[in-house]
C-alpha cells in the first residue's frame, strides 16, 4: 500500500480530510445546492459526522478504495479554508468521483481544478486505468466540471445515482 499523497496546484491544497475538518464539512454538506444533489453529506449530528471521519481517517492514509471511500479536503492556497471535499468511492470494479465546493466559492473552476489533480494523480498510480463520473442530468454545473476535467460522456438517462434509479449522465476518464 502507498500513503495518500497532498496534492497542490496553483491555487489548492488536495489533502486526506482530518477529523478537526468536520466543522467545515457540516457546514458545507448543509448548504442547499449539496445537500440536494448528495444528500448523504447532510448530517443531522457534527459529532456524528466527526466518527465518521474518525473511521476514514484510521485507514484513509493507505490507498485502497476497494471497500469504502477516499476524501481529502479541498483548501484554498490564498487563505487557507476549506472549499470543499473531493473523494473517490467503489463504484463496481472501479471509482467514481464525487466533489462539493461551497456556494462562496463556486464559480472559480475549483472543482474543474481538483477533479483534474485527483483523477490525474489516481491514474498514474499502478493499476489505475479509470475514474467514473456520475452526476444528475439537472446538475449542469457538475456536468461541466467533468467535462472540463478531461471525462467522457458514456451513458445519459435511467441511471443508479446514490443507490437509486435518477435521469442522469455517466462519465469517464481512463489514462
Amino acid at each position: 500500500m502507498m500513503s495518500l499523497d497532498t496534492l497542490k496546484t496553483a491555487r489548492l491544497v488536495i489533502r486526506p480530510l482530518e477529523v478537526t475538518d468536520a466543522p467545515a464539512v457540516y457546514a458545507l454538506g448543509r448548504e442547499p445546492h449539496i445537500s440536494a444533489a448528495m444528500p448523504s453529506l447532510r448530517y443531522d449530528d457534527p459529532d456524528e459526522l466527526a466518527a465518521e471521519l474518525r473511521f476514514y481517517a484510521d485507514d484513509n492514509h493507505e490507498i485502497a478504495c476497494n471497500e469504502k471511500p477516499l476524501y481529502w479536503a479541498v483548501m484554498s492556497v490564498r487563505d487557507r479554508t476549506l472549499v470543499g471535499h473531493i473523494g473517490l468511492s467503489p463504484y463496481y470494479d472501479d471509482v467514481e468521483v464525487a466533489y462539493a465546493i461551497s456556494a462562496t466559492h463556486c464559480g472559480n473552476g475549483f472543482a474543474s481544478e481538483a477533479v483534474l489533480a485527483l483523477t490525474s494523480y489516481w491514474l498514474a498510480l499502478p493499476g489505475r486505468h479509470k475514474v467514473y463520473g456520475v452526476t444528475l442530468e439537472t446538475n449542469i454545473a457538475s456536468y461541466r466540471v467533468l467535462e472540463r476535467s478531461g471525462f467522457t460522456l458514456l451513458e445519459r438517462g435511467e441511471l443508479l445515482y446514490r443507490g437509486e434509479m435518477a435521469f442522469g449522465r455517466k462519465y469517464e476518464k481512463t489514462v
